[in-house]
Order: C-alpha cells, then sequence, then structure tokens
C-alpha cells in the first residue's frame, strides 16, 4: 500500500476563513475566524516538509499561523466597516421632498449591488515578503511592457498610414495646382483671341457698311441723272447745250455727295 500524497495548500484554502457567515458580527465572528486561521496554519505547519513550496506562494513561511491571524483579522475589519455602513445606510431617515427621496433610492440601490459584488468577490491575500512582492510587480511590469508595446505597434501603424495618406494628398494637390495653372493659361489665351477676333470682325462690318453705302450712292446719282434728263431735257445739237448738261450733272453729284 503506497503513501498517500501530502496535501498542497493553496491560497484557496487559506481563503476558508472568510467563509463564515457574513452577518456574525463582532468577538464571535472574529474568534471564528482566528480559530479558522489557527486550523489552516497548523495543518500547512505539518504538510510544509513534505511539499516543497512554490515560487507563487503568497505566505511567509516562518511565521505563517501569525501571518493568517493578521491577516483574517484586517479582512475582517473590512467586513465590519462594510456591515456597518450599510447598516447606517438602511436606517437612514428619508425627506419628504421626492426628488431627495428618488436620489437615495438610487444611491441606496447602487450601495446594495456594490455590496452583493463585493460579497461575491473572493479576497485576494497580499503579503508583505519582499520577494514575493518583487515577483508580483516583475509580472505586473512585464504585463504592462506587453500592453505598451501592442499600442506602441498600433501607433506606428496608424502614422505609417496617416504619412501615406498626407503624400498621397500632396501629390493629388500639386496636380490640381498644375492643372489650374494649365486652365489659367488656355483662358488667358483664349481672352486675347477674343480680343483679336472682336476687332477683326469690327472692321469688316465696318468695310461692308462703306461698300453698302457707296453702292447706294451711285444708285442715287444714277436715278438722280435720270431725273435730269427726263424732266430737264437739253438740245443734242448743240456743243455748247452738252457741255450745260455735263457741268449740271456733275453739280448734282457733287449736291448728292455733301448731302450724303
Amino acid at each position: 500500500m503506497g503513501t498517500q500524497p501530502a496535501r498542497i495548500w493553496t491560497p484557496e484554502d487559506v481563503l476558508e476563513c472568510s467563509e463564515l457567515p457574513v452577518r456574525r458580527k463582532g468577538a464571535e465572528g472574529r474568534s471564528g475566524a482566528i480559530a479558522m486561521a489557527e486550523k489552516l496554519a497548523k495543518n500547512f505547519s505539518s504538510d510544509k516538509e513534505d511539499v516543497p513550496r512554490p515560487a507563487s506562494m503568497l505566505l511567509d513561511s516562518e511565521n505563517p499561523k501569525e501571518q493568517l491571524i493578521e491577516e483574517c483579522e484586517e479582512i475582517w475589519k473590512q467586513v465590519e466597516e462594510c456591515h456597518t455602513k450599510l447598516s447606517l445606510q438602511s436606517v437612514e431617515t428619508l425627506p419628504v421632498s421626492d426628488l431627495k427621496l428618488s436620489l437615495l433610492t438610487k444611491r441606496f440601490k447602487a450601495l446594495s449591488a456594490e455590496f452583493n459584488q463585493w460579497q461575491k468577490r473572493e479576497p485576494e491575500i497580499i503579503t508583505t515578503n519582499p520577494d514575493v512582492l518583487v515577483e508580483l510587480g516583475k509580472e505586473q511590469l512585464q504585463k504592462l511592457d506587453h500592453e505598451l508595446e501592442m499600442v506602441l505597434s498600433t501607433v506606428n501603424a496608424k502614422n505609417k498610414k496617416l504619412k501615406e495618406d498626407f503624400i498621397r494628398e500632396q501629390k493629388w494637390l500639386e496636380e490640381q495646382e498644375q492643372l489650374i495653372e494649365c486652365l489659367n493659361q488656355t483662358a488667358e489665351r483664349m481672352s486675347n483671341h477674343v480680343v483679336h477676333f472682336s476687332e477683326k470682325r469690327a472692321f469688316q462690318e465696318l468695310k461692308a457698311k462703306m461698300l453698302k453705302i457707296k453702292a447706294y450712292k451711285e444708285d442715287i446719282l444714277n436715278a438722280l441723272g435720270d431725273f435730269l434728263d427726263e424732266h430737264f431735257p437739253l438740245p443734242e445739237n448743240s456743243g455748247t447745250a452738252k457741255k450745260k448738261r455735263a457741268a449740271f450733272i456733275r453739280r448734282g453729284r457733287c449736291a448728292a455727295h455733301i448731302i450724303t
């Protein structure tokens, strides 16, 4: 028949002292917690010779009984303080005002929920052993370092993406500026062409009007000559008469030219 393996005590076994009824207060509850702590310390002392102590053990091997008693007393003090606060809140007289009543009701519900959470939560025993505290500090620092590295990598990736976006936007801005410059040059050339085209067109229109006026003038002179021949005929046999007629026609044309 083999030997029965020695029991390995863990922090969960130590926390059995906190499983006493919560409603027991004063010396009765404290004495029960101390008795449980003494029992655990005794069992721990009987088993520690056969079991190697792990590095993460939260109890000092020199005085396990005293440490358990002190830590249980501290935990019991915290429990008594919570019970005292809760009892004060329960016996508090509510004012008549509806606003104050609603505020106090909400506060009571919040404190009740917090108290229930503290009841369900298992207390963590933190030892005063420097070696254990150093190990816990190292573990926390490693965890924090890992989280900071993740944050740094995320920030670097975000900065890289922002830099790429900035370069792309800057390139797009340069292209837009070049396009605007080309459009301005094209608009300037078109404006010069429009001015030149307008002057040329105006000159051509003026020239066409002058030609029309000259043609109209010729028509008037011809009509005037026909009118003179019809209403003021001259003898055709006499040379003097021909000269007079030619002079008369020239005077008529000069008069028509002055009128126009």
